[in-house]
């Protein structure tokens, strides 16, 4: 279909330049999720700021999960800290 695009980093910088991308190397298909509860092996959890919750707060979840990458606010970085360095090296 024509009117597909391949939802990939540059695409994604170009509607939402603050994001910053951790991820292991990534297949050829890849699948994003904003819920961690749904987070499939490889996966990229993309942690969105809502009215009733922030998925910055589950980034550890989702990386429990299986997911090989996280999509994150820069400005909400410090999340980091609630991965330990052995979950953060699977991402990175």
């Amino acid at each position: 279909n024509g009117s597909m695009r391949r939802c990939d980093e540059l695409f994604i910088k170009q509607y939402v330049p603050e994001a910053s991308f951790l991820h292991s190397a990534l297949s050829g298909d890849y699948y994003f999720t904003i819920d961690s509860r749904m987070v499939k092996t490889g996966d990229i959890f993309v942690a969105i700021s809502g009215a009733r919750q922030d998925g910055h707060d589950f980034i550890a979840d989702a990386v429990r999960n299986g997911a090989s990458g996280l999509m994150i606010c820069m400005s909400k970085k410090e999340c980091l800290q609630k991965i330990t360095p052995k979950q953060l090296a699977g991402c990175a």
